[in-house]
Protein backbone atom coordinates (compact mmCIF):
# COMPACT_ATOMS: atom_id res chain seq x y z
CA UNK A 1 0.00 0.00 0.00
CA UNK A 2 2.79 2.43 0.90
CA UNK A 3 4.61 1.80 -2.37
CA UNK A 4 1.57 2.77 -4.39
CA UNK A 5 1.19 6.00 -2.38
CA UNK A 6 4.89 6.79 -2.91
CA UNK A 7 4.57 6.07 -6.61
CA UNK A 8 1.47 8.27 -6.76
CA UNK A 9 3.26 11.16 -5.06
CA UNK A 10 6.32 10.85 -7.31
CA UNK A 11 4.06 10.76 -10.39
CA UNK A 12 2.23 13.85 -9.18
CA UNK A 13 5.53 15.64 -8.53
CA UNK A 14 6.81 14.76 -11.99
CA UNK A 15 3.57 16.03 -13.53
CA UNK A 16 3.87 19.33 -11.65
CA UNK A 17 7.50 19.74 -12.72
CA UNK A 18 6.63 18.99 -16.33
CA UNK A 19 3.82 21.56 -16.32
CA UNK A 20 6.05 24.21 -14.74
CA UNK A 21 8.73 23.55 -17.33
CA UNK A 22 6.19 23.76 -20.14
CA UNK A 23 4.81 27.07 -18.88
CA UNK A 24 8.30 28.49 -18.41
CA UNK A 25 9.53 27.48 -21.87
CA UNK A 26 6.37 28.84 -23.49
CA UNK A 27 6.73 32.19 -21.71
CA UNK A 28 10.40 32.57 -22.69
CA UNK A 29 9.78 31.61 -26.31
CA UNK A 30 7.10 34.24 -26.77
CA UNK A 31 8.96 37.02 -24.96
CA UNK A 32 11.32 37.72 -27.87
CA UNK A 33 10.10 39.14 -31.20
CA UNK A 34 10.48 36.72 -34.10
CA UNK A 35 13.43 37.40 -36.39
CA UNK A 36 12.62 37.61 -40.07
CA UNK A 37 14.27 34.96 -42.22
CA UNK A 38 16.08 37.55 -44.39
CA UNK A 39 17.66 39.33 -41.40
CA UNK A 40 21.41 38.96 -41.09
CA UNK A 41 23.17 39.11 -37.74
CA UNK A 42 25.17 42.27 -37.16
CA UNK A 43 28.95 41.98 -37.40
CA UNK A 44 30.70 42.06 -34.02
CA UNK A 45 32.12 45.57 -34.49
CA UNK A 46 28.64 47.02 -35.12
CA UNK A 47 26.85 45.35 -32.25
CA UNK A 48 27.07 47.29 -29.01
CA UNK A 49 25.95 45.44 -25.91
CA UNK A 50 23.74 47.39 -23.53
CA UNK A 51 25.73 49.41 -21.01
CA UNK A 52 25.16 49.14 -17.32
CA UNK A 53 23.82 52.34 -15.86
CA UNK A 54 26.01 52.87 -12.83
CA UNK A 55 25.80 55.88 -10.55
CA UNK A 56 28.64 58.37 -11.00
CA UNK A 57 31.54 57.89 -8.60
CA UNK A 58 31.47 60.15 -5.56
CA UNK A 59 33.55 63.29 -5.83
CA UNK A 60 36.50 63.52 -3.52
CA UNK A 61 36.21 66.28 -0.99
CA UNK A 62 39.45 67.78 0.28
CA UNK A 63 40.24 66.70 3.80
CA UNK A 64 40.40 69.29 6.53
CA UNK A 65 44.07 68.66 7.19
CA UNK A 66 44.99 69.12 3.50
CA UNK A 67 46.07 72.64 2.53
CA UNK A 68 44.27 74.16 -0.42
CA UNK A 69 46.04 73.78 -3.78
CA UNK A 70 48.44 76.62 -4.65
CA UNK A 71 47.01 79.28 -6.97
CA UNK A 72 47.96 79.01 -10.60
CA UNK A 73 50.67 81.45 -11.71
CA UNK A 74 49.70 84.48 -13.81
CA UNK A 75 49.92 84.33 -17.59
CA UNK A 76 53.06 86.52 -17.78
CA UNK A 77 54.90 83.92 -15.71
CA UNK A 78 55.06 81.56 -18.67
CA UNK A 79 56.62 84.20 -20.95
CA UNK A 80 59.04 85.65 -18.40
CA UNK A 81 62.70 84.73 -18.89
CA UNK A 82 64.77 84.98 -15.73
CA UNK A 83 67.89 87.19 -15.78
CA UNK A 84 71.20 85.45 -16.52
CA UNK A 85 72.97 84.19 -13.44
CA UNK A 86 75.25 86.81 -11.97
CA UNK A 87 78.98 86.11 -11.88
CA UNK A 88 80.23 85.28 -8.43
CA UNK A 89 82.22 87.99 -6.66
CA UNK A 90 84.61 85.58 -4.93
CA UNK A 91 87.53 84.19 -6.93
CA UNK A 92 87.00 80.72 -8.34
CA UNK A 93 88.73 77.92 -6.48
CA UNK A 94 91.77 76.68 -8.42
CA UNK A 95 92.71 73.07 -7.81
CA UNK A 96 96.27 72.54 -6.57
CA UNK A 97 98.82 71.38 -9.15
CA UNK A 98 99.59 67.68 -9.26
CA UNK A 99 102.71 66.60 -7.36
CA UNK A 100 105.91 66.60 -9.42
CA UNK A 101 108.17 63.63 -9.58
CA UNK A 102 111.79 64.34 -8.77
CA UNK A 103 114.30 63.22 -11.29
CA UNK A 104 117.65 62.24 -9.74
Amino acid sequence: MSTSITQLWSLLLLLILFLCNLVYSHSTLNSFPPTPSHAKPLPPHVYKPPRLLLPPPPRCKPHKHQPPPPPSPPAWFYFYSPPPPSTPTYPPKIPPPPPRHRVF
